[in-house]
């Protein structure tokens, strides 16, 4: 069975080493694509010279460089693509994050979970910790009705017996997900508009499971992850983060019922678990998306699937939770008296 992974990097060298010889350990000898999101470190270079220095083992390599930052979603994209335009015979594509790595025997078990389960158009990980005691990922889900994505067995101790039974899931994690190239070829890729980050990886899985594939977590692909090293600013990732949640969500808000089921979770969470600096991030995040609403909605909903009123409906939904916020926010009026 043909395999391609694809890395995305960005000023990533003290990673790339370790990651891209994980892949060149396993027994299918994947091809290997590198898309370097404009490093000004010398991950490039870095990996180039292990790629040659392992030519036998790397496939057929290739390393694209863009010029800028384009964010993990679209630099993904471009990996894929030249993938898919490389190989019409490929079966899957594994996305794998440049500050993690394979342990031995992962790429063997997907393509075999692959192989056996001809409906599974996304596969992920057992994903640790780098510290190996403790879970990252376990598969994903979606907690309704405020549309977060959350990992099964995050932060939870390792246990052999506890999530090792592969399972369906909402989604799987980004930091490395296999993917079906039939799936990519009929649904598309990622959505750019989630770029740099956050929820594209949660679209892309619940697009295959509405057209009738599914989505799996496979305990004998084991992955170590250090996470979020590309978003090292806790206040923009808080922020990136609500935002894609809120497009997301956007076509949940068309129905007034749904839409209420959101702000009063919404509200409930601000108020009682919410800490200012995440208040403060969501009311940020609600502004991004009205800023973004034309575009967001032809992604998530399409231009012939809303009418004004349903427009109306949606911008109304991020007002409201925009008001929320600022209430939250506001100094007491009887501050500093």
């Amino acid at each position: 069975m043909s395999f391609t992974v694809v890395v995305v990097t960005w000023n990533g060298a003290q990673w790339i080493d370790n990651c891209l010889q994980s892949i060149l350990n396993q027994e299918n000898d994947p091809n290997i694509i590198l898309v370097d999101n404009g490093s000004s470190d010398d991950t490039v270079e870095r990996a180039n010279r292990i790629l040659e220095d392992n030519g036998s083992k790397a496939g057929s390599s290739t390393i694209l460089r863009l010029n800028r930052n384009l964010g993990f979603p679209t630099g993904a994209n471009r990996g894929m693509a030249a993938a898919l335009k490389a190989d019409p015979d490929l079966i899957g594509i594994l996305l794998l994050n440049q500050d993690a790595h394979l342990e031995p025997g992962a790429l063997h078990a997907f393509s075999r979970f692959m192989e056996k389960n001809s409906k599974a158009g996304a596969l992920g990980a057992r994903i640790l910790y780098p510290d190996r005691t403790s879970l990252q990922h376990a598969g994903g889900y979606l907690e309704h009705p405020r549309m977060v994505g959350l990992h099964f067995g995050h932060h939870e101790p390792v246990d052999e017996e506890k999530f090792s039974e592969a399972r369906e899931v909402d989604y799987v994690t980004g930091a490395a997900m296999m993917l079906r190239a039939e799936c990519l070829r009929d649904l598309g890729l990622f959505e750019e508009l989630f770029s740099p980050g956050y929820y594209e990886d949660v679209e892309l899985c619940q697009r295959f499971i509405h057209n009738e594939w599914s989505v799996w977590y496979v305990p004998e692909a084991t992955v170590i992850h250090a996470e979020s090293t590309s978003f090292s600013d806790r206040d923009l990732r808080l922020r990136l983060s609500h935002r894609n949640r809120l497009i997301f969500a956007l076509p949940h808000f068309l129905k007034a019922a749904t839409a209420e089921k959101f702000l009063n979770a919404e509200s409930h969470f601000l108020i009682n678990d919410a800490h200012h600096d995440e208040v403060r991030a969501i009311s940020g995040a609600a502004l991004d998306v009205l800023i973004l609403l034309p575009a967001a909605i032809n992604a998530r909903i399409g231009k012939t699937h809303i009418d004004t009123e349903g427009k109306d409906q949606v911008r109304q939904v991020l007002v409201s939770l925009r008001d929320a916020c600022r209430k939250i926010l506001a100094p007491s009026p009887n501050k500093g008296q």
